[in-house]
């Protein structure tokens, strides 16, 4: 087995034009940056095999945003096999939306915003893709021989937010039936326990923290 080597990379993918910052039923525009949103590049190298994690401060990652990505990678590093790059991310709700329109997401292009401003999420992922690039690229190109450790802690931090209900909540009266309004089912986000039909909720909450170190040649 070869000797491991680790690179490590970040960029701040902050951007001060006021953006979509996705994670809600509604659409919410930045007004400045409060603390700085990132992208965390992590290379590990052994025995010929390779595997690049880049963490980003978003809510999900769209396919397409891979694939751009592996894109970029390709035309900066040939021969590079961009099918190890995985990405993943924070699931923040304070970060920018880079997403295109999609028949089950509309983009705020496509909904009346007169008098404010909203920067175009494609102009963004443009710059989020250089980013991501330019940390990968850093991190392959400076990887060094090293060590890794894992551990795991446990916290509670939160918990499931829907909530199960004995009936079809889009069957009580009052239910609104208005195009483009998200009706629910048996359950629903933000679901009041305090009701007599409550059942459960969906599903239970992961407490344990799973950590990974790593460690340059000096330890």
């Amino acid at each position: 087995m070869g000797k491991l080597k680790i690179g490590w990379a970040s960029r701040d993918v902050s951007t001060i034009k006021p953006v979509d910052i996705p994670g809600q039923f509604h659409i919410r525009v930045s007004t400045g940056i409060i603390d700085p949103i990132t992208v965390t590049a992590l290379v590990l190298e052994s025995g010929g095999d390779i595997a690049v994690f880049l963490s980003g401060d978003f809510v999900s990652i769209r396919p397409y945003l891979v694939t751009e990505t592996r894109d970029e990678i390709a035309k900066r590093l040939p021969g590079f096999p961009v099918e190890k790059i995985v990405i993943c991310c924070t699931h923040t709700h304070a970060g920018a939306s880079y997403y295109k329109s999609s028949s089950s997401m509309s983009t705020p292009d496509e909904i009346p915003h007169p008098g404010i401003e909203i920067a175009d999420s494609n102009e963004y992922r443009a710059f989020l893709v250089g980013k991501i690039a330019d940390a990968i690229e850093e991190a392959y190109n400076g990887r060094a021989p090293g060590g890794i450790a894992y551990g795991y802690g446990y916290a509670v931090a939160g918990h499931s937010r829907r909530v199960v209900y004995f009936d079809d909540l889009s069957k009580r009266p009052g239910a609104s039936a208005e195009a483009g309004v998200i009706v629910a089912g048996h359950a629903a986000m933000y679901g009041d326990t305090n009701d007599p039909m409550f059942s459960h909720y969906e599903a239970g909450a992961d407490h344990f923290i799973n950590l990974l170190y790593t460690f340059d040649a000096a330890g």
